[in-house]
């Protein structure tokens, strides 16, 4: 009811979008994929919403990218990881994929790459 009354219209499972505002909101259920020690809280018109870390929201991308063969989210980490490229804990990922399947490894190496030729090219 509060998205809704915020103009979003539900898009698929739990994932809400704002058509004015090009944003997407998705609410996954727990537990919590990720550490919960990364969270952070965003006030958001004196309420505060909690955020995954975007080392997690960049490794969710890449799980999806690997495991469900989607493009789009590959591409979704590659802008992520250009955009936050001096934030982003590259430790903390290349840990992460310790822990996965070899495609996971080898998609965040690829993915990094190209992020990083991406802000090698951008203007200063």
């Amino acid at each position: 009811p509060v998205l809704r009354a915020l103009g979003f219209s539900r898009l698929a499972g739990a994932a809400y979008g704002h058509a004015a505002l090009d944003v997407v909101v998705d609410l996954p259920p727990e537990p919590l994929v990720g550490d919960a020690g990364r969270v952070v809280g965003v006030d958001v018109g004196g309420r505060t919403a909690r955020i995954i870390g975007l080392e997690d929201i960049i490794a969710d991308r890449l799980r999806t990218a690997v495991y469900w063969s989607d493009s789009a989210s590959r591409e979704w980490a590659v802008q992520m990881m250009a955009a936050q490229w001096e934030h982003v804990d590259w430790a903390y990922l290349d840990e992460l994929a310790t822990g996965e399947q070899p495609a996971f490894a080898e998609a965040l190496s690829e993915c990094r790459d190209l992020a990083q030729s991406v802000v090698r090219r951008a203007p200063e």
